[in-house]
């Protein structure tokens, strides 16, 4: 809907056991699904020759 995903299908075991999760669980199992994502695109981004950026530039960046 409006290019989002909004149904999936899944085994019915998963099913049962996301069902079974009280909602900050699944919420937390969200964002940890979103963070692998994340870290697989950034790796991603490296293999393919993307330059890094230095720690101390990130903390500077950031005011730390």
């Amino acid at each position: 809907e409006h290019g989002h995903r909004i149904a999936a299908i899944v085994p019915a075991e998963l099913a049962e056991a996301l069902g079974d999760m009280p909602p900050e669980a699944v919420r937390e199992l969200l964002e940890d699904f979103a963070d692998a994502a994340a870290a697989r695109a950034a790796r991603a981004s490296i293999e393919a020759g993307e330059p890094l950026i230095p720690w101390e530039q990130v903390k500077a960046e950031a005011g730390l």
